[in-house]
């Protein structure tokens, strides 16, 4: 299960689908409520970026998530920020090579976390011209468990199909490319800060909007 609790966020990537720096926050009375409609196996914490929310807030949503699920939460964050909280989590860095001074901020902010860590990347033009150096970079972090190679933006309409995209996954047993499978309903479940309901795979397949968690569940056993 996806949760969104805002779309607040401290940053402006220009590969994010998320174009609101401004948004209302998920209440948790009501989230505990959905999260018990669902009776997720696992839960993702998205944003915005989770780390510029309230910390209570946070600490509270992490704790619930894990007493919904009884396993921690991914938590993905795009590490300008590094909070000890994280440590109660699954924690996966949203990695943007785009942008220079962010890059070196946030892999100096990997260096600091004491616990295994994940990274995600979007596949990018930028990052598929310079991925070899960005990749060997981070890929050279101890702590870092996994790098997540991810193929949204080609997904988006942008063509990569020029580019050998082994080359780059190859340099590292840490690298992976996020291969197509079937997802269960709570994966493919996101919960936004509007109260809203987002069915859609990963392949980005028939995306629908819904008011109503019922009609989401319906719609999600109509698409299979």
């Amino acid at each position: 299960m996806n949760i969104f609790p805002s779309y607040k966020c401290n940053l402006n990537c220009s590969f994010c689908f998320i174009k609101k720096n401004k948004s209302a926050l998920l209440p948790l009375e009501w989230l505990q409520n959905i999260i018990q409609e669902v009776n997720p196996k696992t839960i993702n914490i998205l944003g915005g970026e989770p780390s510029i929310l309230n910390y209570s807030y946070l600490e509270e949503l992490i704790e619930l998530s894990i007493s919904a699920t009884n396993k921690v939460p991914s938590l993905y964050t795009n590490g300008t920020n590094i909070l000890d909280l994280f440590q109660k989590t699954n924690l996966i860095i949203s990695y943007d090579p785009c942008d220079r001074e962010k890059q070196d901020k946030v892999f100096s902010n990997m260096l600091s976390i004491s616990v295994p860590f994940s990274v995600s990347m979007i596949l990018t033009e930028n990052l598929l011209n310079n991925g070899i150096h960005f990749l060997k970079r981070v890929s050279s972090i101890n702590n870092v468990k996994s790098i997540d190679l991810c193929n949204m933006y080609d997904r988006y309409g942008n063509n990569l199909s020029t580019y050998d995209i082994s080359d780059i996954i190859n340099i590292s047993d840490k690298i992976t490319y996020m291969s197509e499978k079937e997802w269960t309903f709570d994966e493919c479940l996101k919960v936004l800060p509007n109260k809203t309901f987002l069915i859609e795979t990963r392949d980005h397949k028939k995306p629908k909007l819904f008011t109503d968690i019922n009609q989401a569940k319906q719609y999600f056993r109509s698409i299979r």
